[in-house]
């Protein structure tokens, strides 16, 4: 892979530095080059390069691209131990780095010696296009390597649901996402954001972040009150940043407590200070609704199929009194049937019986 990279862009050299967790970047292209090793072991710590890089781009989580004059002033770099000891033997004259966008700070840098020419606008075309399948393939990895042998069977079930599903800690650090969510966040008009956190990029800082201030706080309390026991909440985000921008998104958030069968402890234990209670955060298009089959809420909660044709029509934003119009029945028949479904559902009120269709549906459309 290392040498199909650099031809393609005429480099010299390549590094994919890569961190799980707490652990110590490496360079998955090339692990075992002897200059590698002196970088890592000491040329990594005063590299001006990349740690100009680091500062500018991965706060921002997203793909960005910069050449090391974009970074360092040339006169600066130049005179730099860094380059003087190492760079200038390694062809590490000219060098692009680019930030993934993933969520372990992943770093991809192209070399040029002094004698090539440095990297240009068509160079940076090329990495812009094939960074996005990069990224989606170190999102696999880092599941693989989270999860041990293989992924694990409901986090994969999560991969292939139409809604997006989010796993976080109580400090909101993501544990897990799956595409549907990654591209949910990568919309403006979608209320939400991944962004890293701390006073440095450092690997298990990313996190997931409402862009309205007030869904911001709402989203943080339904979180906490997941740890402490609670049930969560459900909210629909703004579209805008602005404290007075009331315009709404299509984006419901729902968050719950995360099935047991989906608490993993390997993926908690795989950053340090990760707190036991984890919550599920799933993010739903309400312009393109999943209702669960009445079917479903029959076989699961033992209801009758008037009771499971009352939930699912409650789940698609009608009122008791619309219930009681379309199924020609009195508004009290549909309140008592509202009533036994939440006692055999086990919801507490129908903001919980929405949650619960909105997983069903999610899991039935999948």
């Amino acid at each position: 892979m290392s040498r199909s990279l650099c031809d393609l862009l005429e480099a010299e050299g390549a590094s994919l530095s890569v961190a799980l967790g707490n652990a110590t970047p490496h360079n998955l292209l090339r692990p075992d080059d002897a200059s590698e090793t002196a970088y890592v072991n000491f040329y990594r710590k005063i590299d001006p390069i990349r740690a100009a890089a680091a500062r500018l781009l991965l706060p921002q989580a997203q793909q960005g691209i910069r050449t090391e004059r974009e970074l360092v002033p040339e006169a600066d770099y130049l005179r730099s131990e860094f380059y003087q000891d190492f760079a200038r033997h390694a062809n590490q004259r000219y060098m692009m780095v680019a930030a993934v966008g993933d969520f372990d700070n992943t770093m991809l840098a192209f070399f040029r010696g002094d004698r090539r020419s440095p990297f240009s606008g068509p160079d940076r075309d090329l990495v812009t296009g094939f960074i996005p399948h990069l990224r989606r393939a170190l999102q696999l990895r880092r599941r693989l390597m989270v999860d041990g042998v293989g992924a694990d069977a409901g986090l994969a079930a999560l991969e292939r649901s139409r809604s997006g599903h989010v796993i976080v800690d109580p400090g909101m650090r993501i544990l897990f996402a799956n595409e549907v969510s990654v591209r949910i966040a990568e919309s403006p008009s979608s209320g939400l954001l991944i962004r890293r956190w701390g006073p440095r990029p450092d690997p298990g800082s990313t996190i997931l972040a409402a862009r309205h201030r007030k869904d911001n706080i709402a989203l943080k309390e339904f979180v906490a009150n997941v740890a402490k026991g609670g049930a969560g909440g459900a909210l629909r985000l703004h579209s805008g940043e602005e404290a007075n921008d009331n315009s709404a998104s299509s984006i419901a958030a729902i968050v719950s407590p995360v099935p047991a069968r989906l608490a993993s402890q390997r993926t908690a234990s795989a950053m340090s200070g990760i707190a036991a209670r984890q919550a599920m955060i799933m993010l739903h298009d309400l312009a393109k609704p999943i209702a669960p089959p009445a079917a479903l809420f029959r076989d699961l909660f033992g209801l009758s199929a008037a009771e499971a044709a009352v939930a699912v029509a409650l789940l698609g934003g009608k009122t008791a009194e619309d219930v009681a119009h379309m199924r020609q029945v009195s508004l009290d028949t549909i309140r008592s049937q509202i009533r036994t479904v939440l006692n055999k559902s086990e919801a507490t009120n129908l903001r919980d019986l929405e949650r619960i269709g909105a997983m069903l549906g999610s899991m039935a459309g999948s």
